[in-house]
């Protein structure tokens, strides 16, 4: 299963009172099917961390019958090792899980090690991701090169934003490394990168395949300028609260992504005309809502 080209990390719909809502979540999928390569749900833009074991069993039921054949990869994470195999339990119902480092307690190397190999030994496929905005470190580069070899390490999500550890990785390992923040999905490419795990593609999916056409038949200017465009929607994303900005962003685009789950709330007035006025600048938005 190569990783290659766009894999979404999508929202998670919640009602206002915080339930999950499931035939949102099926008109969602359904609608980014046709223009992503495969899926990644119960990660970090999937609010994955704030999903009991049960709930998200039943996104992943959802998101499996409505993606159309694509294939779906599962975020999980959490302080412990026994809680990440446990998160791993759903099997079937998933083709692989993006797998976050252990939190709050820094590991060491050695520890870290020890994790990633009990996580392997369940044989599923693992796609290593590196986030240090939510775990409060890097993960080791010699550790991703030790990992590299394993059959069942299928990619990593590099979202340090540090183009340098791109490099690094292509450079060292065999592994495709997937963007993981909005801004660098054209300078991976260059690097050697082969896709993108990134918020901006649930809310301009067509820029963001327009950006890999154009790179792929070397017009680098084009593509460029669709960079430009994606950094200053990411950007904007990021600053208003990511989670409750992408929801925002979705909901004016007419999809229906819902509410964040508290403590998260939408957002303010003066945030959400910041978000209206970037979906206008790019085209994405020709009306208010």
């Amino acid at each position: 299963m190569p990783m290659q080209g766009i894999y979404l990390p999508h929202v998670t719909p919640f009602t206002e009172d915080g339930e999950l809502d499931l035939k949102a979540l099926s008109s969602l999928i359904s609608h980014w099917a046709e223009k992503v390569d495969g899926f990644v749900s119960c990660a970090s833009n999937g609010e994955g961390p704030m999903l009991t074991l049960e709930e998200r069993i039943n996104v992943l039921e959802v998101v499996k019958s409505s993606s159309k054949g694509k294939p779906v990869f599962c975020g999980v994470s959490g302080v412990s090792t026994r809680e990440v195999l446990r998160q791993m339990a759903v099997g079937e119902l998933a083709d692989g899980f993006l797998v976050t480092p252990p939190y709050f307690f820094k590991p060491s190397r050695e520890e870290l090690s020890h994790f990633y190999r009990e996580v392997l030994d369940t044989g599923h496929k693992v796609i290593l991701y590196n986030v240090p905005k939510f775990v409060g470190y890097n993960l080791p580069l010699d550790l991703i090169v030790e990992l590299s070899s394993e059959e069942n390490v299928i990619g990593l999500k590099e979202s340090s934003g540090l183009i340098w550890r791109v490099s690094e990785v292509v450079r060292n390992t065999p592994l495709p490394v997937l963007s993981g923040t909005g801004d660098l999905i054209l300078p991976t490419l260059v690097l050697g990168g082969k896709g993108t795990v990134t918020a901006v593609s649930m809310v301009a999916p067509e820029l963001v395949r327009e950006l890999f056409s154009s790179f792929e038949r070397g017009d680098l200017n084009r593509a460029s300028e669709l960079q430009r465009r994606l950094t200053y929607l990411n950007d904007v994303l990021v600053k208003s609260g990511q989670i409750s900005a992408v929801k925002e962003a979705l909901n004016l685009l007419g999809l229906p992504a819902g509410f964040p789950r508290r403590p998260y709330l939408p957002l303010s007035p003066q945030e959400r005309d910041e978000v209206v006025r970037a979906l206008r600048d790019l085209g994405l938005l020709t009306f208010n809502r």
